[in-house]
């Protein structure tokens, strides 16, 4: 398990970064600093094994503190944060063997990506080069590091049928050579085109079709999209957010491999809350959901006019939708449908229903659970299912002991409390196994810290083993 110090001054922000490292490490394991002798302090007493430091604390600099950690041969990784014009920093940075140094703001997805993808390097590794597309993604361009080996003149983006770890993505943009420069997150292939280039669609399939067989034998290109052409530095965020939207067209034109973004000029239909709202009816009354949740799919595609960034607004209403009618049984659960994985109609209607099905559990999770203190207990297990649960925790947040709300779980499920978790918890990995996620990144998504021992309980529960499951 991983010790974590983060080293900010701001309340607000030291709050947050605390509360975001919760989706890596349990609460225990983190700790804050808001000065350069608190945090030298702490490094003395917890011996941290990442460490997140803002580089201005109160006057002073972050340096003394990761200074003081490479003096000591402390087996530490650092990475700073900056401010997106502090690429200044980034040699200091490198000079005293800080492993990455991230942009201010970044949102909050991309921030754990970033550490997860330190904390799989060894604690000495180098700062890597500055990627670009996090500071395109945030739609700036001030920040970008200068100088620019080569202005792109457009941004290409790619979507894979499955993700990349950080070490695949790593050698990939290391094969495709020094004419293309790629950059790679999750199942996200970044591509900058060099200057000069204006191709029409079928050229550009061709170009990427060039370095595509370089690709691990689980994916393959799902989808691409060609952004607007940036005249200078100050447009590339614009070439990229309009790459990034066509890429994520292919449930609005499945027969395309490339597509260009084309905005609705004309005029908006509003959400169809109606057949959002037959949907929820037929959550809590537990009728059959492919038929509502498919025609509110096909409303959406169909009324978005062909506007991805139209229909990726919706999809987050209806999320939002979800996530009320479940919060009104007192389930948090946030759900997420990522555009991105959806390449054609029916890929995300399915993905619509699994958060519908997932939804009506959460709001009628079974029919024996007549006891509320029971269906309560079910609700958190269904929303909250990759924390490290424990029946003596659910049974404090309800007011009662353990001993009792074990008896009548078991008395009205027929199950233990901890075999229930284990079935919720399986049934969610199975499903990423099938997305094509690895064994080790599904035995985490779903709680388990231990991939060997994740191996050994799914095997138990489904008869083969969990690499049987993939895609």
């Amino acid at each position: 398990m991983y010790e974590i110090l983060v080293v900010e001054d701001e309340y607000a922000e030291r709050r947050e970064l605390a509360e975001l490292m919760e989706a890596l490490v349990p609460a225990r394991h983190i700790r804050c600093a808001a000065t350069c002798e608190a945090a030298i302090q702490m490094i003395d007493q917890l011996a941290p094994d990442l460490i997140l430091l803002d580089i201005m604390l109160k006057g002073r600099s972050g340096f003394e503190v990761a200074q003081y950690v490479r003096s000591r041969g402390l087996d530490c990784r650092i990475i700073i944060l900056t401010a997106y014009n502090e690429f200044d920093f980034a040699s200091k940075a490198m000079s005293v063997g800080i492993q990455d140094y991230l942009l201010k703001p970044m949102r909050p997805d991309l921030l754990l990506q970033r550490i997860r993808s330190v904390l799989s390097r060894p604690a000495g590794g180098r700062a890597q080069p500055p990627q670009l597309w996090p500071s395109l993604a945030c739609g700036m361009t001030s920040g970008l590091p200068q100088p620019l080996p080569r202005l792109p003149a457009r941004v290409v983006v790619v979507l894979l049928s499955a993700p990349l770890s950080p070490e695949e993505g790593e050698a990939l943009s290391a094969q495709a050579g020094p004419e293309l420069r790629l950059e790679c997150y999750g199942r996200r292939v970044v591509c900058y085109c060099p200057e000069g280039t204006a191709e029409p669609l079928e050229t550009v399939g061709r170009r990427l079709a060039e370095w595509t067989p370089l690709l691990p034998g689980r994916c393959r290109l799902a989808r691409a999209g060609v952004g607007e052409p940036a005249a200078g530095p100050e447009e590339l965020a614009e070439s990229y957010r309009t790459a990034r939207l066509a890429a994520c067209s292919g449930p609005l034109f499945p027969q395309r491999l490339v597509c260009r973004y084309t905005p609705w000029t004309g005029e908006w239909e509003s959400y169809p809350d109606q057949a959002e709202a037959r949907l929820i009816r037929a959550l809590r009354s537990r009728e059959d959901t492919v038929q509502p949740a498919g025609q509110l799919c096909a409303r959406l595609l169909s009324g978005c006019r062909g506007d991805a960034a139209i229909l990726e607004g919706w999809l987050e209403l209806y999320c939002a939708g979800l996530r009320r009618a479940c919060g009104q049984v007192g389930a948090d659960w946030r759900p997420e449908l990522d555009l991105e994985a959806c390449f054609t109609p029916r890929e995300l209607s399915r993905r619509m229903e699994e958060l519908a099905d997932r939804a009506a559990g959460l709001l009628a999770p079974d029919s024996r659970a007549d006891h509320p203190l029971v269906a309560r207990t079910m609700a958190i297990v269904e929303s909250r299912y990759p924390e490290p649960l424990k029946l003596e925790g659910v049974a404090r947040e309800q007011f009662v002991s353990s001993a009792y709300l074990g008896r009548i779980f078991h008395a009205h499920t027929g199950q233990t409390f901890r075999d229930y978790l284990t079935r919720v918890r399986l049934g969610h990995a199975a499903r990423l196994l099938e997305e094509g996620a690895s064994v080790s990144a599904a035995a985490a998504a779903v709680g388990y810290e231990d991939p060997n021992y994740f191996s050994r309980v799914y095997k138990k529960q489904f008869g083969y083993p969990p690499k049987e499951g993939r895609r």
